[in-house]
Protein backbone atom coordinates (compact mmCIF):
# COMPACT_ATOMS: atom_id res chain seq x y z
CA UNK A 1 0.00 0.00 0.00
CA UNK A 2 3.12 2.10 0.28
CA UNK A 3 2.63 3.60 -3.93
CA UNK A 4 -1.37 4.58 -3.12
CA UNK A 5 -1.99 8.22 -2.56
CA UNK A 6 -4.37 9.32 0.28
CA UNK A 7 -7.31 8.98 -2.48
CA UNK A 8 -7.05 5.10 -2.42
CA UNK A 9 -5.41 4.91 -6.05
CA UNK A 10 -1.86 4.16 -7.12
CA UNK A 11 -0.13 7.60 -7.97
CA UNK A 12 -0.70 7.18 -11.61
CA UNK A 13 -4.50 6.34 -11.45
CA UNK A 14 -4.33 9.57 -9.48
CA UNK A 15 -2.53 11.58 -11.98
CA UNK A 16 -4.55 10.39 -14.69
CA UNK A 17 -8.03 11.09 -12.86
CA UNK A 18 -6.51 14.70 -11.95
CA UNK A 19 -6.33 15.10 -15.28
CA UNK A 20 -9.62 14.27 -16.90
CA UNK A 21 -11.28 16.41 -14.27
CA UNK A 22 -9.14 19.50 -15.36
CA UNK A 23 -10.11 18.54 -18.80
CA UNK A 24 -13.73 18.51 -17.80
CA UNK A 25 -13.60 21.83 -15.97
CA UNK A 26 -11.53 23.47 -19.23
CA UNK A 27 -14.07 22.21 -21.31
CA UNK A 28 -17.31 23.54 -19.48
CA UNK A 29 -15.41 26.97 -19.34
CA UNK A 30 -14.88 26.96 -22.74
CA UNK A 31 -18.63 26.33 -23.84
CA UNK A 32 -19.58 28.89 -21.15
CA UNK A 33 -17.45 31.07 -23.17
CA UNK A 34 -19.53 30.46 -26.46
CA UNK A 35 -22.33 30.59 -25.44
CA UNK A 36 -22.07 34.06 -23.53
CA UNK A 37 -20.33 35.07 -27.20
CA UNK A 38 -23.19 34.14 -29.07
CA UNK A 39 -25.47 36.10 -26.44
CA UNK A 40 -23.84 38.83 -25.88
CA UNK A 41 -21.51 40.41 -28.67
CA UNK A 42 -22.71 38.16 -31.82
CA UNK A 43 -26.12 39.02 -30.88
CA UNK A 44 -27.77 40.91 -33.52
CA UNK A 45 -30.34 43.32 -32.25
CA UNK A 46 -30.65 45.16 -28.63
CA UNK A 47 -32.23 43.42 -25.92
CA UNK A 48 -35.05 44.95 -24.71
CA UNK A 49 -36.63 42.67 -21.61
CA UNK A 50 -35.88 40.62 -19.33
CA UNK A 51 -37.56 37.74 -20.99
CA UNK A 52 -34.92 38.26 -24.37
CA UNK A 53 -32.45 37.24 -22.44
CA UNK A 54 -33.48 34.49 -20.72
CA UNK A 55 -34.65 33.06 -24.20
CA UNK A 56 -31.20 34.17 -25.77
CA UNK A 57 -29.16 32.16 -22.00
CA UNK A 58 -31.67 29.02 -23.44
CA UNK A 59 -30.61 29.08 -26.15
CA UNK A 60 -27.13 29.06 -26.44
CA UNK A 61 -26.19 26.94 -23.50
CA UNK A 62 -24.86 24.45 -24.92
CA UNK A 63 -24.02 26.14 -28.06
CA UNK A 64 -21.49 24.10 -30.77
CA UNK A 65 -18.15 25.48 -31.76
CA UNK A 66 -19.82 25.42 -35.54
CA UNK A 67 -22.92 27.93 -34.62
CA UNK A 68 -20.09 30.35 -33.10
CA UNK A 69 -17.87 30.15 -36.05
CA UNK A 70 -21.75 30.89 -38.44
CA UNK A 71 -22.63 33.51 -36.21
CA UNK A 72 -19.00 34.96 -36.66
CA UNK A 73 -18.88 34.53 -40.33
CA UNK A 74 -22.11 36.17 -40.40
CA UNK A 75 -20.54 39.47 -39.00
CA UNK A 76 -16.80 39.33 -40.07
CA UNK A 77 -14.64 38.32 -42.75
CA UNK A 78 -12.91 35.14 -41.31
CA UNK A 79 -9.29 34.06 -43.22
CA UNK A 80 -10.28 30.98 -45.53
CA UNK A 81 -7.61 28.86 -43.68
CA UNK A 82 -9.02 29.69 -40.32
CA UNK A 83 -11.07 26.44 -39.33
CA UNK A 84 -8.16 24.33 -41.84
CA UNK A 85 -6.16 22.22 -39.04
CA UNK A 86 -3.02 22.90 -38.64
CA UNK A 87 0.00 20.44 -38.49
CA UNK A 88 1.58 21.36 -35.32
Amino acid sequence: MKDEVQSGYKPVQDHVLKTLGIAVIAGQSVERLMGTCLTFPLQGEPLLTVEQLQTLLERHSKATLGQLLKALRQRVDLHPTFESPRLL
